[in-house]
This record gives structure tokens, C-alpha cells and sequence, in this order.
């Protein structure tokens, strides 16, 4: 709920931080914007509004658990060749990947989504 309190009560500071700069197509001057982590950064945007955790349910119900269960967050602000620039996203998302497959024995499975 902080973030809809923000969102409310000063507008154009929500903007602010979540406009890139039309210099650089990254973070402005002084603002540090990255996604939240983990599986927990996705379950519910506030409470009573789920996003993904029926389904993270669902996966817990069939025996995923946080150790072979992986939400790979992202600035989506970003373009792909920007974020790997910025943040290496890409090639720790592929280590990453590896890693799980190799720790847990088992084919890694990709759910991914797209807001676009």
C-alpha cells in the first residue's frame, strides 16, 4: 500500500523515478529505480489484488519450493540490450538458470509474460 499512498500523494515524484533519461535510456541523475526480487516481488501488488500467486500456489501444490522455484524480476523500462548493459541481466539470468539445473538435477522450465 506505501506505493499507491506514493502514487497518490506526489505524482510527479512517482514520474520522476520512473522516467529513464532521454540521454542515456537509464536512470536519471541521483535516482536508483531496480524491480523488487524474488518470488515474494510478485505474488501480490497490495494485498487482496494477486498478480501471480494462485499460480506460485498451484507450483508449490505440485512440489516446487523456493529452492527450485525462480522469479526472474526485471526493469521492464528497459530495453534488452540496455539492461544487460546496466545490470548484466541476461547473463545472470543464464547462470542462474544453469546453476537450478545443475543443483536440482531436473530441465529447467521457463514461464515467462510479457505486459507488451
Amino acid at each position: 500500500l506505501n506505493m499507491i499512498k506514493m502514487m497518490i500523494s506526489n505524482p510527479s515524484c512517482w514520474i520522476r523515478h520512473l522516467s529513464l533519461d532521454p540521454e542515456t535510456g537509464s536512470d536519471p541523475p541521483g535516482i536508483r529505480v531496480r524491480g523488487a526480487e524474488g518470488v515474494h516481488a510478485l505474488d501480490y501488488l497490495f494485498p487482496s489484488f494477486w498478480v501471480w500467486a494462485k499460480l506460485i500456489r498451484n507450483l508449490g501444490d505440485i512440489g516446487y519450493v523456493p529452492s527450485n522455484l525462480y522469479a526472474a524480476t526485471f526493469d521492464w523500462r528497459l530495453s534488452p540490450q540496455m539492461i544487460e548493459e546496466r545490470d548484466h541481466y541476461c547473463s545472470h539470468l543464464s547462470k542462474k538458470i544453469e546453476t537450478m539445473v545443475r543443483l536440482n538435477k531436473h530441465k529447467a522450465v521457463i514461464i515467462s509474460h510479457s505486459m507488451g
